[in-house]
C-alpha cells in the first residue's frame, strides 16, 4: 500500500489568541522524560452506539469539533464483537469498526480526542497477512514529530492484540483467523511535534477464556491524547478508548484460548 501523508493545519492566529499560543517544534521526550508545555485543551468525544450483528461487522464515527482536529482515537464494543478498525476517517473523524463472533447482536461506539495545539499528521501503510498466520506491521512518525496516539484497520476474521506506540515505534500486532484468505493490514500513526510521554500502566493476569481490563493514567498534570494496549496470542481486543474520568486509557480484551495471557494498557499524554 503506498504511503500517503496527510497534514492538518494549525488554526488561525486570531483562535490560537484565545488559548495559550502556538505551538513549537521539541525533541522527541521519549518514555521516561517528562512532557513540556502544550498549548491548547484536549476534549474527548465518543459517538452514538452502533449495533453489530449476529455474525456481521459495524462501524461507527465520531467527529471533532469545528475549528479542531483530532490528537488520537479508538473504539469500545462489546464483548464478543472484537475491534477491527480504530483510525482516522474523512477529515478530522475517527472510526471504530468491530466483528460479531456471536450469535446475538453486539454494540460499537468510536472514540476520539481533539485539540487546536499544533498540527497534527498522519500517514496510512499497510501489509498482507496470509491465511491463519499471524501478522504485525510498525511505523513512525517524522524525525521532528512524536506520536500522539495510533490508528489501525484490520479485517473480519484478523483481529488484533496489540496496538500502541512501543519503544517509539507506533505497531499493530494481529491473527488472520481467515484460513483460507488474506487479508491487508492498516497502520496510522497520528504525530505532532509537540512533547508527548508515553505510559503504560501493570499487567492484568487474564486466565482462559476470560475477559479483563487494563487502566492506565496520565501525570498528574497531563491529558490523554491517544494510547493503546498489548495482549497475548489468541488474546483479541473489544476496547481500546480514554477512561470514564478523562485520565488514562483503557484496553479490554478476550483469552479466547486455555491458558493464561497477560494485558497492559497504554497511553500517551501531554500538559494541556
Amino acid at each position: 500500500m503506498p504511503h500517503q501523508r496527510v497534514r492538518i493545519a494549525a488554526v488561525t492566529a486570531a483562535t490560537v489568541l484565545t488559548l495559550a499560543g502556538a505551538a513549537t517544534a521539541a525533541p522527541h521526550p521519549g518514555p521516561d522524560r517528562p512532557a513540556a508545555t502544550a498549548l491548547a485543551p484536549h476534549t474527548q468525544h465518543v459517538s452514538a452506539t452502533v449495533t453489530v450483528p449476529a455474525f456481521g461487522t459495524a462501524e461507527a464515527t465520531v467527529p471533532c469539533p469545528a475549528g479542531t482536529r483530532l490528537s488520537g482515537g479508538g473504539g469500545r464494543s462489546s464483548d464478543g464483537a472484537f475491534l477491527i478498525r480504530s483510525q482516522p476517517g474523512a477529515g478530522t473523524t475517527w472510526v471504530a469498526g468491530a466483528h460479531n463472533r456471536y450469535s446475538v447482536p453486539g454494540t460499537v461506539s468510536a472514540f476520539v480526542i481533539c485539540t487546536t495545539a499544533g498540527d497534527q499528521t498522519w500517514g496510512t501503510t499497510g501489509s498482507g497477512v496470509q491465511p491463519g498466520r499471524e501478522g504485525a506491521h510498525r511505523g513512525s512518525c517524522f524525525q521532528d514529530e512524536v506520536a500522539t496516539g495510533i490508528g489501525w484497520r484490520a479485517a473480519p476474521l484478523m483481529y488484533v492484540s496489540s496496538a500502541g506506540v512501543f519503544g517509539g515505534k507506533s505497531a499493530v500486532e494481529v491473527l488472520n483467523e481467515d484460513t483460507t484468505s488474506p487479508h491487508d493490514l492498516q497502520l496510522t500513526p497520528v504525530c505532532a511535534t509537540t512533547p508527548h510521554s508515553q505510559h503504560t500502566g501493570p499487567q492484568i493476569l487474564m486466565q482462559g477464556y476470560q475477559t479483563a481490563t487494563a487502566r492506565v493514567s496520565c501525570p498528574v498534570g497531563e491529558v490523554p491524547t491517544g494510547g493503546g494496549g498489548s495482549t497475548g496470542f489468541r488474546t483479541y481486543l473489544v476496547t481500546s478508548a480514554g477512561t470514564a474520568d478523562g485520565r488514562g486509557w483503557e484496553v479490554r480484551a478476550t483469552n479466547t484460548t486455555a491458558y493464561p495471557r497477560s494485558l497492559t494498557a497504554q497511553v500517551i499524554c501531554t500538559r494541556p
